[in-house]
């Protein structure tokens, strides 16, 4: 299965090497559109450039790091479900301050 996550805002606020914040908007596209909801980043932490979090709970874990002032990299493992069946899904994101 290929899907494609897009739009989702992020929010983020970074304490020394604790993250935490929020995610809202965007969808996600497996064959059909399916909205992302909304939640908060849990678990975020930050060591040098390198960032780990969740969305809400494991089965949403991002790693990456920042690359600039402004732009942050890295991969995601998500665990979901649609229409019945469980998928796990990974590949990477890029976020952008704006």
């Amino acid at each position: 299965m290929t899907c494609a996550v897009s739009g989702i805002i992020l929010n983020l606020t970074q304490e020394g090497s604790s993250l935490t914040g929020s995610y809202s908007g965007g969808t996600i596209n497996c064959g059909s559109l399916l909205p992302s909801g909304s939640g908060s980043v849990t678990n975020g932490t930050v060591t040098g450039s390198a960032v780990a979090f969740n969305f809400d709970s494991p089965n949403w874990h991002s790693t990456g790091q920042a690359t600039s002032a402004t732009n942050m990299t890295g991969n995601a493992t998500v665990q979901l479900t649609v229409s019945g069946n469980s998928y796990v899904l990974s590949g990477t994101w890029l976020a952008s301050h704006q």
